[in-house]
């Protein structure tokens, strides 16, 4: 059943905001292009900002001077600079604010104004819709807004300082709170579409201005601006989150031990027309179960959060989930693409993962890296933590970190576990488990990823738990980058930095690829491993497993089962002999220590 909602994912421990952030250079091959193709609905007005003459370019006489340029080739310079539109009209021309160029160093904001020259006449349209393409990425405070006015003299202004919330009439945030990544494109160009119907709809005369308010931040292009007619039907996903558990956090990966047989779906969902629609059904299918809600009525402008469950079994592969929103009016639909989104997620043996990185469907994936260099004074010491909810009891044996492009080697991490409650509380003092001093080399950088193993294992208790890396960079002098999964909004809890600067955890809100394994082969299957010290035969095997060594070493000897769990633990000089006929068919794994080497085998009984 479907219910009000006031839009916003619940977000604890305290906000991020980067008032000291170090501003990040722009990552090619790290963001998406926007889906080409909108339906477009009747056009009242366009322009494709070709002609500097079709605007106006001012700014606030009392905030730092700042001003949008009109022109083609414009670009944003720099080793942080930001690349310019690839728009449908690019190479005639389009506009941009270069924040970044002025270098605004004062405590001043800019606020610079791009501003239709005429009037544009909607006496015959009560509701209208303004669409434009634009390139963007958000440093820290600055923030994005429409505004409109129909007289060109007194325009609408925040009531604070970049507030998107409680606005006038006629002034519209363009990107909504936790819309955005720090430094972070959403796309290269990203369709955005406003109804302006309110402050512009049925008036003779308006005025459209992009209105800029900031210090010192990236840049903003925008071209091909249009107002349509707003069609009588439009209904739209807006948010689209799928959990085993009942907390909204979207695992990438959840190892089949943690699934419960209950799978979550929670969905923003909204009348974007100026007609009701009747009959509205959002349904969420995979190829092992269907979950439906129903919603008799909506009317023009409701948004409703659909909340459903539904058991299922599952097994270990790749799901595919499309959720598909429907009603009466569907055939009429104005903009079918956005009744529908995908997601995708991994029941596995042993990883479990915020980050749904190499399983996302095709031309969606969307990532950044948070870094070592990313805040002031984080360059030693800063954690970053990633979300796991603990249902059944759960051996971790490490933790696998995925490695962004520009990591150094020499930059040492320390990987831990803590209790979420803690975290919460600003105290990393007292983790459950935390792994020796793990210096990156040559052979993670090749394989994009550190595995970072807990020796002795630890073993997690149902509830809530924090897996985090401590990064230390040698001041910067060996660069640390961890991938982020910005694919989609999450929870602002399902990721975390402690700062060692103030000892203050912050909320993130996107996916670090930080994964917790059961697996007792984390930590080594990655490392140059002197394999020839051991032998272990046959292999497969009826039953009988002997163990050999190269001297007369005294060893440890570990034995687990395909989830990781612990069989036996024992030592011996030598050789061993094993008799593992008694378990059953399936693959296991031996781990064996001799003091200062350890080794992995898999060993299959049939």
């Amino acid at each position: 059943m479907a219910v009000a909602l006031a839009v916003g994912s619940a977000a604890f421990g305290q906000q991020l905001v980067n008032a000291n952030a170090q501003k990040l250079p722009y990552e090619e091959g790290t963001t998406r292009s926007a889906p080409t193709g909108h339906p477009k609905g009747a056009v009242i007005w366009s322009n494709d900002i070709s002609a500097a003459a079709d605007w106006t370019i001012s700014h606030d006489a009392g905030g730092f001077a700042m001003d949008w340029e009109v022109g083609t080739g414009l670009v944003s310079p720099g080793p942080t600079g930001t690349p310019a539109i690839q728009s449908t009209t690019a190479s005639n021309g389009y506009a941009m604010l270069c924040s970044d160029c002025g270098n605004n160093n004062t405590s001043t904001y800019e606020k610079s104004y791009l501003t239709t020259a005429d009037p544009i006449d909607l006496s015959l349209y009560p509701n209208v819709i303004l669409q434009f393409e634009t390139q963007y990425r958000r440093f820290t405070t600055e923030q994005t807004y429409i505004a409109v006015s129909t007289d060109g003299i007194n325009w609408p202004q925040p009531p604070s300082d970049t507030a998107t919330v409680g606005l006038p009439v006629g002034l519209y945030a363009v990107w909504k709170d936790q819309e955005l990544t720090q430094a972070v494109s959403p796309g290269n160009p990203t369709v955005k579409r406003i109804n302006i119907s309110d402050a512009a709809g049925g008036q003779a005369n308006v005025w459209v201005r992009f209105y800029w308010y900031g210090i010192w931040g990236y840049a903003w292009y925008v071209d091909d601006v249009q107002i349509e007619q707003q069609p009588q039907f439009d209904l739209a996903i807006s948010a689209s989150l799928l959990s085993h558990t009942a907390s909204r956090v979207n695992y990438g990966r959840i190892p089949a031990s943690q699934y419960t047989g209950t799978m979550y779906a929670t969905n923003t969902y909204e009348n974007r027309g100026t007609g009701d629609q009747t009959n509205v059904s959002l349904t969420a299918t995979t190829s092992a179960f269907t979950m439906n809600g129903t919603e008799p009525n909506m009317l023009a402008g409701d948004q409703f959060e659909s909340v459903l469950n539904t058991t299922a079994t599952l097994t270990e592969q790749v799901y595919e989930c499309t959720f598909a929103l429907t009603s009466d009016q569907s055939p009429s639909d104005d903009q079918p693409q956005d009744n529908q989104s995908v997601r995708r997620f991994e029941i596995t043996g042993d990883v479990y993962s915020v980050d749904g990185i190499g399983n996302h469907p095709p031309g969606t994936e969307l990532l950044t890296t948070v870094r070592t260099t990313t805040f002031a004074g984080a360059a030693d010491g800063l954690y970053a933590m990633a979300l796991y909810e603990v249902a059944a009891p759960f051996t971790a044996h490490g933790l696998e970190v995925l490695l962004g492009n520009g990591t150094e080697t020499g930059g040492v991490l320390i990987a831990s576990i803590h209790d979420s409650a803690a975290v919460i509380a600003d105290d990393m003092s007292s983790p459950f488990v935390e792994s020796d001093d793990l210096e990156i080399a040559q052979w993670h950088l090749d394989n994009g990823r550190i595995e970072i193993p807990f020796d002795p294992p630890v073993t997690l208790a149902p509830g809530a738990y924090y897996a985090a890396v401590q990064l230390f960079s040698s001041s910067n002098a060996n660069v640390i980058r961890i991938i982020d999964d910005v694919t989609f909004p999450q929870p602002g809890r399902a990721s975390m930095v402690n700062f060692p600067v103030d000892n203050h955890t912050y909320t993130n809100g996107n996916a670090y690829a930080i994964r917790l394994s059961s697996s007792p082969t984390v930590g080594l299957s990655e490392m140059p491993n002197d394999v020839d010290w051991i032998d272990v035969f046959p292999n497969p095997s009826a039953g009988a497993i002997s163990i050999r060594m190269e001297n007369n070493s005294s060893c440890s000897l570990e034995l687990y089962d395909a989830r990781g769990a612990l069989l036996m633990s024992d030592t011996f000089t030598g050789k061993a002999e094993l008799q593992l006929d008694g378990l059953g068919k399936g693959v296991y794994t031996v781990r064996v220590k001799d003091g200062t080497r350890t080794t992995v085998k898999r060993v299959t009984i049939d």
